[in-house]
């Protein structure tokens, strides 16, 4: 999808969802995984007082989310759908001070900051949103470029490995493979290696295993209904889910489309 048939989408989604999380994705359960991911993530990674950028904040979900319990984080977020930005700063009132919000483009970060350095850049599902692996590739590398000496950068995306490998478990279990939306250009592990000449990667974290597991295979497989992205059983699930991760256990890997690559820039 092209660029300007992709600001009309997330427009359109702002428009009729304003403030609510349905704006920005379809499930409340990954929503509270990928949260959860990133917190522990900056915690670890970013020192006292770190100034983070997200690029692609949407409506503000994940700083509202985030930093009332990150208290010495000063985050910044942009977008390039004026409309999502509005709803952001309405979401977000009670974090004035704390957050700021612009819209802007992700192509254009180097003439946005300029003058000014990150300790961490986070995308939540903004990196598939671009038109091409090409253009991808480019913005990472801008990313780069506005990060500190030795900052990190916090790339949660949706891998093209990882969906395929949950589209075989469907496919063992008598579904259709999921498609891509339309909107959505999936990040290939090409695109992976090409960056590491760009920045060192630190880690790679596949956040919703067991929940694409469930979510995508075994629960429509068993009810012989669609997604049930909110049902009980997904709600429980995430509960589990989140205990495991708060002690330490690993869930299964490599299936979930949501994965967290975390880069640094080289001191």
């Amino acid at each position: 999808m092209q660029s300007e048939q992709n600001l009309a989408h997330w427009e359109s989604w702002a428009a009729d969802h304003k403030e609510a999380l349905r704006a920005t994705t379809k499930c409340q359960t990954i929503k509270r995984i990928e949260l959860h991911a990133l917190k522990a993530a900056i915690a670890r990674h970013c020192p006292l007082n770190a100034t983070v950028l997200e690029v692609g904040c949407g409506n503000g979900i994940n700083p509202l989310g985030l930093i009332p319990t990150m208290l010495n984080v000063k985050y910044t977020g942009i977008d390039f759908s004026p409309a999502m930005i509005e709803a952001a700063k309405t979401n977000c009132k009670t974090l004035e001070g704390r957050a700021a919000f612009a819209v802007g483009d992700a192509r254009d970060l180097a003439k946005i900051f300029k003058d000014q350095r990150f300790d961490a850049v986070f995308t939540d599902r903004m990196i598939i949103n671009l038109a091409s692996a090409e253009e991808q590739l480019k913005v990472m590398k801008s990313i780069a470029s506005i990060l500190k000496p030795g900052g990190h950068f916090f790339m949660l995306e949706n891998s093209v490995g990882s969906h395929r490998a949950i589209n075989d478990v469907r496919q063992h279990l008598g579904l259709a493979r999921r498609p891509v939306a339309e909107y959505n250009i999936f990040v290939d592990e090409s695109t992976i290696k090409s960056f590491e000449a760009t920045m060192k990667l630190v880690d790679t974290q596949y956040i919703s295993g067991m929940h694409d597991l469930l979510l995508y295979a075994v629960q429509p497989a068993a009810t012989g209904q669609s997604e049930g992205y909110d049902s009980p059983l997904m709600k429980s699930l995430t509960e589990a889910l989140l205990s495991l991760s708060d002690n330490g256990i690993a869930g299964p890997q490599s299936l979930g489309q949501n994965v967290l690559w975390i880069w640094q820039k080289e001191l």
